[in-house]
């Protein structure tokens, strides 16, 4: 049974997560031009609101689909959108009169934009640091998406090859494909020639999806990053070859994380990452680290590669944050492929006894925990539920009992 008490420390918990997790950093410079640009972000940006983000630069204005009120079924010229439209959320500088109209407060990863520039100003380019994530779109069937893909800029596929994996993007259709990219007027330009047309990283397409699909690119990851607190030692990562057809030669690379930005927990050092394999010759498991060299598998159509991450606690380097913000130990986790056409980024997190996240508060201790501090998790059994209208003791039975997993946080103080 779920009581009131425990509805509040749920809350508290994803209230505590919110405030303390980390981030590993990397760098997405986004080329803008005069008029309509289409940008695709792979990194949740610190800070992440608008006004921070174009601070100094010449955006007019930058639009975002809702696509949860209502699918794109034809392409509209972005010039007619107008702040009060119930299909678009809207960005409008705080220096413009207009900016109490703004439903844009905030970029995220995996979000797709429609960035107004000035038409008089110069070609530029915004530098946005912020943590890297997992690519996922949540499809819209049967209509036009605005969308953006995990493409590497070393050898960028061809739109052709890349849905070549899926069954719900036509490219065969010559000027009646419904792929999209979008000129400096704001103007949808068929992809004509998706065999001879390449995707490029950071950049979002109109793209027609003909029904229920879940697709990204042909590798697949299981989780969004690594991040094992200061309790894990090991995580599992899935990576999956999407493809019914192609092989994939997968590549993991670990890469340092830049410089966090300000006020932002320090970087302690990179991450002191293993991983376990079987010996070939003594068919005994055994941990090899990651600062040694890169893993790499082959990968036939639907294949899997389950990867076990561990964390080497001992070999962290010794850190002192010299701030008020406390350290952790970061890192980045390239996964690639052999052709270089493909590429997706993780973060990586780890912290020791003696260097955490957030700093100790007043009178706290560094070396002083309670027992029960971690992560703990739990099966909870609901068989009834708040019913004060109904019954003198507020609870009533629920027809069928409904089981269902827990996490629980337990900080160094027992709360």
């Amino acid at each position: 049974m779920l009581s009131r008490a425990s509805r509040l420390l749920t809350c508290a918990l994803f209230f505590c997560i919110v405030l303390t997790s980390s981030a590993q950093w990397i760098t997405q410079n986004i080329s803008l031009r005069p008029g309509w640009n289409a940008v695709y972000l792979t990194v949740s940006p610190k800070p992440a609101d608008c006004d921070s983000v174009f601070a100094g630069y010449p955006v007019e204005t930058v639009w975002m689909w809702n696509k949860r009120f209502s699918p794109v079924e034809f392409l509209e010229s972005p010039d007619e959108l107008l702040p009060r439209n119930p299909h678009w959320l809207v960005w409008i500088p705080s220096s413009e009169p207009e900016a109490f109209l703004s439903t844009v407060f905030q970029l995220e990863a995996g979000g797709t934009y429609l960035v107004k520039v000035e038409t008089n100003a110069a070609p530029f380019s915004i530098s946005i640091k912020g943590q890297p994530d997992a690519p996922s779109i949540d499809w819209y069937p049967h209509a036009l998406n605005l969308v953006g893909f995990p493409v590497n800029p070393v050898a960028p596929p061809t739109f052709g090859s890349f849905f070549s994996h899926v069954d719900g993007v036509d490219t065969d259709l010559g000027l009646d494909n419904q792929l999209f990219e979008l000129d400096a007027q704001g103007r949808g330009r068929v992809i004509a020639r998706p065999e001879r047309t390449n995707l490029h990283a950071g950049v979002a397409y109109w793209i027609k999806c003909r029904g229920d699909m879940d697709y990204s690119g042909p590798i697949a990851v299981t989780r969004g990053g690594l991040d094992f607190g200061r309790v894990l030692k090991e995580q599992d990562l899935t990576i999956r070859n999407v493809s019914t057809a192609s092989t994939y030669t997968v590549i993991v690379a670990q890469e340092a994380s830049e410089a966090p930005p300000a006020g932002q927990p320090e970087l302690a050092g990179a991450v002191p990452l293993s991983y376990l394999y079987k010996d070939s010759i003594s068919n005994a498991l055994s941990w090899g680290s990651m600062a040694t060299g890169n893993l790499s598998r082959t990968l036939g159509p639907g294949e899997s590669w389950l990867v076990r991450f561990g964390v080497r606690r001992n070999d962290a380097a010794t850190y002192t944050p010299s701030g008020t913000n406390g350290a952790a130990y970061q890192s980045i986790l390239k996964i690639t492929d052999s052709g270089q056409s493909i590429l997706l980024r993780l973060p990586v997190v780890a912290e020791t006894e003696d260097v955490h996240i957030l700093p100790p508060g007043p009178g706290d201790e560094l070396d002083q925990h309670h027992p029960n501090e971690g992560l703990w998790v739990g099966r909870v059994l609901l068989n009834e539920v708040s019913c004060p209208a109904y019954t003198s003791n507020e609870l009533l039975p629920t027809a069928e009992t409904l089981p269902f997993r827990l996490i629980l946080h337990v900080d160094g103080t027992g709360q």
